[in-house]
């Protein structure tokens, strides 16, 4: 009797410490599947170099293949959820990967400026809450690779289809449209103005440094293919 709820606790130890994250910070840790994680590392080129961020890494299956993929890229993951990422550190003690940071801490946090690729998978409200977060501190030339949930507003370069239960939409998008500096002065009359909602600058998304802050122009058009 006794055994057998030591194990009953154990078990419920277990749900707790998955559920009171997930409803905390709304993102269930959901493991990759092998044919989806396929495809997300098919899609990155070969040639692929600078910092990979993780944005929910869970169990660590994406982080330890992205890892592997590129191994001369650092390779950060960010989970708060303890048992998840106990488990991720377990397995990076048991076979490390020299190149991979298992942080515990929640993905808001991410230093987004650093990273030359974006990985999620994640859900909707937190795809939305982030947008703005992409928009203002991804550099040009940074990738976005999102499993199921696309970047609302956002063009993709490709979206590709899993061959899975689900039939899993993987999205890749691609920053290509630069950071302006905005003129300290006036321009005359004859010159469009950037501030001007009806020149092809603003039209495209761009943004502009004022007092040495980015400021965000409101458009849905920001990325396209490269």
């Amino acid at each position: 009797m006794e055994s057998e709820l030591a194990i009953l606790a154990a078990v419920l130890a277990v749900i707790l410490l998955i559920a009171i994250p997930t409803l905390v910070f709304g993102v269930a840790p959901v493991p990759t599947s092998t044919k989806v994680l396929r495809v997300m590392l098919d899609v990155l080129p070969d040639d692929f170099e600078g910092t990979i961020l993780e944005l929910g890494s869970g169990w660590g299956t994406l982080a330890f293949a992205l890892a592997r993929r590129f191994p001369r890229c650092p390779v950060l993951a960010f989970e708060i959820s303890p048992l998840p990422w106990l488990f991720s550190c377990a397995r990076q003690l048991l076979a490390p990967a020299p190149n991979l940071s298992i942080r515990r801490s929640i993905f808001q946090r991410a230093p987004l400026m650093e990273a030359r690729l974006v990985v999620c998978y994640l859900n909707t409200r937190a795809m939305t809450n982030l947008k703005p977060r992409f928009e203002a501190e991804l550099q040009p030339g940074c990738l976005v690779l999102s499993n199921t949930f696309a970047v609302a507003g956002w063009q993709p370069v490709s979206v590709l289809i899993a061959d899975d239960l689900f039939s899993t939409r993987i999205y890749l998008y691609r920053v290509s449209v630069p950071l302006v500096e905005e003129p300290d002065e006036t321009p005359p009359p004859h010159e469009e103005s950037p501030d001007d909602p009806h020149t092809p600058h603003a039209a495209w998304g761009g943004c502009y440094r004022r007092n040495g802050e980015i400021a965000q122009r409101t458009s849905d058009a920001r990325l396209t293919a490269a």
